[in-house]
């Protein structure tokens, strides 16, 4: 009566334990994997001027996003593959762009548009 046969209960195997992510590196991983369809860039768009290394100061203007006369970008790594505004070139991921810094009030609505710094030539790139 107090008898138990092994072979009454399953035994499942260990669980593998899965790396633990956050939700950002979910979202990334899946947009890496997407196709990169061409971004409609603004109706007017130029950069005023280059403030330093690492930061440009732009003119944007349209209809979807707004109207920014002397809006700050600085200098990073793309986190997206994207198409730079300025050319149209393709932008890989790990690429040195320049992108909207966001403000304390909140990110600007072009935050997803990016530059290529290899685009960008002026004293500051001639002179290194």
């Amino acid at each position: 009566m107090g008898e138990h046969s092994t072979s009454d209960h399953l035994v499942s195997p260990p669980r593998q334990r899965l790396p633990k992510f956050r939700a950002c590196d979910f979202a990334a991983a899946a947009v890496a994997s997407e196709p990169v369809r061409p971004v409609i860039g603004p109706t007017r768009f130029h950069i005023v001027e280059r403030l330093s290394r690492e930061t440009l100061s732009v003119y944007w203007s349209d209809a979807r996003t707004g109207l920014y006369a002397d809006q700050l970008w600085r200098l990073g790594r793309a986190r997206i593959r994207s198409f730079c505004v300025l050319t149209g070139a393709a932008i890989q991921i790990g690429d040195l762009v320049y992108r909207p810094k966001s403000q304390s009030a909140g990110s600007p609505a072009n935050r997803d548009f990016m530059i290529l710094a290899a685009m960008v030539h002026d004293e500051f790139s001639e002179a290194s």
